[in-house]
Formats: structure tokens, sequence, C-alpha cells
């Protein structure tokens, strides 16, 4: 009888720490998560945005398509040209998705967007 108790308390302490467990780690993904949001929001205000036939470069010189969506940019598409390249030109929707998805990273090189801000 005893030893129906003590397995009985035993079950009973090992369901609470998995308890215990499980909402831990369901704190801290989401205190991970809220924090690669705010790092995402400063990389995006640290993006420029232009309109493409304003683009210093010449138009042989850069895609004629965002290599994110792959649709070809029209004159008056706002687009973010990064610092790793001059070539590396994205529609600015198509960019800001990117980094909001957690990628703080240039599609085409890797290279980081904003090395002063981590996600």
């Amino acid at each position: 009888m005893v030893c129906f108790l003590v397995l009985g308390a035993l079950k009973l302490v090992l369901v609470i720490i998995v308890i215990i467990v499980l909402v831990w780690v369901h704190i801290s993904q989401k205190l991970q998560r809220r924090g690669q949001r705010n790092a995402s929001k400063d990389v995006l205000r640290s993006l420029s945005k232009i309109k493409y036939s304003a683009l210093s470069i010449g138009q042989n010189e850069t895609d004629e398509e965002c290599s994110i969506c792959f649709v070809e940019y029209t004159e008056e598409d706002i687009v973010t040209k990064l610092d790793c390249n001059e070539k590396h030109v994205f529609h600015e929707d198509c960019i800001s998705t990117w980094i909001k998805q957690g990628k703080n990273s240039c599609p085409i090189c890797r290279s980081t967007i904003n090395s002063d801000i981590q996600l």
C-alpha cells in the first residue's frame, strides 16, 4: 500500500515538473520572438527607400527584377538598395517581409544587413 502511495506521489511530481518545463519553454520562445520583432523593426528603420527610377546606378548595372519575388521593377516601384553591394536592390515590401521573418542578411550574398542590430 505504501509502495502505491510513493509511486503515485512520484508520478504527480513528474507531471508537475513536465508542466513547469513546458511553460518555461513557451515563455522563453515568446520572449525570443518579441526580441526578434523589435530588432526587425530597428533593421527596417535603418534601410533607405527610393524610387527605382531615381537609383544612381545605370539600369544595365542592376537586375531588372527583384530577386525575392522575381517581378520586374517599374519606374514607380519603391526599392531598397543594400549597403553590401549597390546591385543588391529589392522591392521595399519584399525586403521588409524578408527581415520580418527574422533574416538579417542580404538575400543574395548573405552579408549582414545592419551589423549593429542583431536578431
